[in-house]
């Protein structure tokens, strides 16, 4: 699917979208094995569009900084991003940005959100009094 090349783009991006800080960044919180279960089921169509645009951010990269965005300080990362945000590409960076979020925050169960580590620093319990984890028919409205 990626490349090792856009699959270290990726991580360099992903940990500059949801970098560490007091919680783990988005590689720590297996956010690259959300996104890959995604592109090898509902987002399969958009694969190829993921990895156009790692190869436009490390050409930015290249361009600018003589390095590839992995091999890049964390300034000239978020330079390069910068660029890319506003440029022919932000639609697709767009995209990536959602994604990233999605599986930062997502059910643990999809790849992400590793020890639900998201859930915990946003004070979420997903164990909602008297849910059983079954599905109901009961309105809300």
């Amino acid at each position: 699917m990626l490349t090792p090349t856009q699959r270290a783009a990726l991580t360099a991006a992903m940990d500059r979208i949801i970098p560490v800080d007091d919680y783990p960044s988005a590689s720590q919180a297996n956010v690259g094995i959300f996104i890959d279960r995604m592109l090898t089921a509902e987002l399969r169509p958009r694969a190829t569009e993921l990895a156009v645009l790692l190869d436009a951010i490390d050409a930015a990269a290249m361009s600018t900084h003589g390095k590839p965005l992995a091999a890049l300080a964390v300034g000239q990362q978020d330079d390069v991003l910068s660029t890319i945000e506003v440029g022919k590409s932000r639609s697709s960076f767009n995209w990536l940005v959602t994604l990233v979020t999605e599986g930062y925050y997502a059910d643990p169960a999809n790849g992400g959100n590793k020890d639900a580590i998201s859930w915990r620093m946003i004070g979420y319990d997903p164990k909602v009094p008297g849910y059983n984890g079954a599905p109901t028919t009961r309105s809300f409205v």
